[in-house]
C-alpha cells in the first residue's frame, strides 16, 4: 500500500468519527433533535414525574401530610423553571390539606430535582372523614387540585390538574376477620373445636358510638353430644385504648355435628376511636388490635370456660398509593 492510500484511509477513517461527535454535541445542545419538538410548551404530566404523600407532624391542632413531588424537564437543551406549586387534598367535603410552594425551583435539561411541601391540615376534619370513612364501609374518593407556574422559553404558562375520585379502600375490619382465625388456630378448643368462623363488620354510626359487628360461627363436632353456650365475652383493645366489648348471655344449642351463627354487636365511643385515630396516624398508620374472647359451654354435664387472646395488625394505609394514582390521572392545561 502506497503512503497516498494510507493518508486517504485515515481521512475516511476519521470523517465517520468526527461526524459522530458533532451529533453528539448538537443533541446534547439541542440543535439537532429529531425526536422531539422544542416548540411544544411543556403539559404538567410531562412535569411531575412522581408524588408521594407520608404523614407528618400529628397534634391536637393540626395534621400534616408531606408530600415529595418529583420534577423532570424532558428538554434536551431547555431549562423550566417553576415559580409557583400549590397542592391541595380534599375528601368528603373536607379539606384534609393544602401547601403554597412559592420558591422558585430550577429543573435543567434531561433531569429531575425533588422538592418537597408540607400540606397543613386540622385533626378535626381528618377525625370527621375517617368517621364518615368507617361509616361507608371504608371506601372514600378524594380530589387532588395541584397547579403549576413555570417559565420555559421566557415564557410564562401556568398548567392546572384537576384529578378527581381516586377511590381508596382501607380494611381494618377485613384484615381483622382474616386474621383472627389464623392467630387463634392451635391455641386450645376454642379455635379447635368451637370456633370456625369470625367475622367483623362496621355497623350503625352515630355522633356518640360506632358499633362492631362480630358474626361467630359455632360448631359442634361431636356426633353424639349437644353442647351449649351459655355466656360469651369478646373484648378488641389497641394502643390501650377500648375499641368495642360485648358480654352475651344468650344460650346458644348446638346439635351433634351441626353449626350454628351468632351475632355480636360492640360499640366503641366516638370519643375513644378519634383518640385512637389520632396516635395511629402518628405512628405511620400502623397498629396492633388484641381480641379477647371468653366462652362458657356446658358438655356433658360439665361447665367449661374457654378462654382466647390474640394480636392481628391493624393498619389502614390512607396515603398509599395516593401519589401513584394522581400520576395515573394527570391530564389537561390551561394557559
Amino acid at each position: 500500500m502506497t503512503m497516498k492510500s494510507k493518508v486517504m484511509k485515515k481521512k475516511l477513517l476519521i470523517i465517520p468519527i468526527l461526524l459522530v461527535l458533532v451529533l453528539a454535541g448538537a443533541y446534547l445542545l439541542g440543535i439537532f433533535y429529531p425526536y422531539q419538538d422544542v416548540n411544544a410548551q411543556p403539559s404538567a404530566d410531562d412535569i411531575i414525574k412522581d408524588i408521594n404523600l407520608e404523614w407528618g407532624e400529628v397534634t391536637e391542632d393540626k395534621v400534616e401530610i408531606e408530600a415529595t413531588i418529583t420534577l423532570y424537564n424532558k428538554f434536551p437543551a431547555l431549562q423550566i423553571f417553576v415559580n409557583r406549586l400549590e397542592f391541595s387534598l380534599e375528601s368528603r367535603g373536607l379539606e384534609l390539606g393544602e401547601a403554597v410552594l412559592e420558591e422558585v425551583v430550577l429543573i435543567e435539561p434531561i433531569s429531575e430535582t425533588e422538592v418537597k411541601i408540607v400540606l397543613s391540615g386540622n385533626l378535626d376534619d381528618i377525625q370527621s372523614w375517617f368517621v364518615q370513612h368507617v361509616n361507608n364501609d371504608e371506601i372514600s374518593t378524594f380530589t387532588v387540585t395541584i397547579s403549576l407556574s413555570i417559565t420555559w422559553q421566557d415564557v410564562d404558562l401556568k398548567l392546572k390538574i384537576w384529578v378527581k375520585e381516586i377511590t381508596k379502600e382501607t380494611y381494618m375490619l377485613e384484615t381483622m376477620s382474616e386474621k383472627v382465625m389464623e392467630r387463634l388456630s392451635g391455641k386450645g378448643p376454642i379455635a379447635e373445636d368451637l370456633i370456625k368462623d369470625i367475622q367483623f363488620e362496621w355497623g350503625e354510626v352515630t355522633e356518640e358510638e360506632v358499633k362492631i359487628e362480630a358474626t361467630i360461627l359455632f360448631y359442634n363436632k361431636f356426633l353424639g353430644n349437644i353442647l351449649r353456650v351459655n355466656r360469651i365475652s369478646l373484648s378488641i383493645e389497641s394502643r390501650g385504648i377500648d375499641l368495642g366489648q360485648i358480654v352475651s348471655n344468650k344460650i346458644i344449642t348446638l346439635e351433634p355435628a351441626s353449626t350454628q351463627e351468632e351475632k355480636l354487636i360492640l360499640t366503641i365511643q366516638i370519643e375513644n376511636l378519634l383518640d385512637w385515630l389520632e396516635l395511629h396516624i402518628n405512628d405511620k398508620e400502623v397498629s396492633t388490635a388484641n381480641i379477647s374472647i371468653q366462652i362458657h359451654i356446658a358438655w356433658i354435664n360439665v361447665d367449661v370456660e374457654l378462654d382466647g387472646l390474640t394480636s392481628v395488625p391493624l393498619e389502614t394505609h390512607i396515603l398509599r398509593n395516593i401519589g401513584d394514582s394522581i400520576i395515573d390521572r394527570l391530564s389537561g392545561i390551561d394557559s
